[in-house]
């Protein structure tokens, strides 16, 4: 995948196809150490011991496909990059996945349109609940689909005037956090 914006997709389908109806993404730019941290926690079923140990084979996947090649796909970005993949796993409960890279590495895949993302993800799974928390060093920037079905009420999310909407909030902050505007 040529940016961090399609495994963020790839990784969030399969956290919904697993039964997740809360999903927490979280990307921290840390350029005074040097670090992009990527953080997706889910609510699915997550997985058993047997198949956490197997996940990171492209050739292993846990539903109805020949291969599965979203987590060992950024495994290896992370690790090009001089990074690292950890996942952590509870049957019943959810999934964690953190992935490090180095931030000025000239292999790390670049972020993406991280906001165009989201507003797919939201196009998609529009019941589901997404928070998106975005940091650059010390500037935070948080994303709750909850507060925007709270204040919408009946109208949901995935009208296209609502997706419109978050859509250009979500690129203005991505912006303003990135120091772009």
């Amino acid at each position: 995948m040529k940016d961090l914006s399609l495994h963020i997709l790839d990784l969030a389908e399969n956290s919904f196809l697993a039964g997740a109806d809360k999903l927490i993404l979280r990307i921290k730019e840390d350029t005074v150490k040097n670090q992009l941290v990527l953080v997706m926690a889910d609510n699915g079923q997550g997985m058993g011991v047997t198949e956490l140990k197997s996940v990171s084979d492209p050739f292993y996947t846990g539903r109805n496909k020949k291969v599965g090649l979203g987590i060992p796909l950024i495994k290896y970005n992370a690790e090009l990059s001089g990074g690292f993949l950890e996942i952590f796993s509870w049957s019943g409960v959810g999934t964690v996945l953190a992935a490090v890279f180095e931030y000025d590495h000239i292999d790390r895949p670049p972020l993406g349109d991280i906001p165009e993302s989201i507003i797919s993800l939201i196009t998609l799974n529009s019941d589901q609940d997404i928070y998106f928390y975005h940091s650059y060093d010390d500037e935070v920037y948080k994303f709750k689909t909850t507060e925007y079905r709270e204040e919408l009420g009946e109208i949901p999310l995935d009208n296209n005037e609502v997706l419109q909407f978050i859509g250009d909030e979500l690129k203005t902050n991505f912006r303003k956090l990135r120091g772009e505007i």
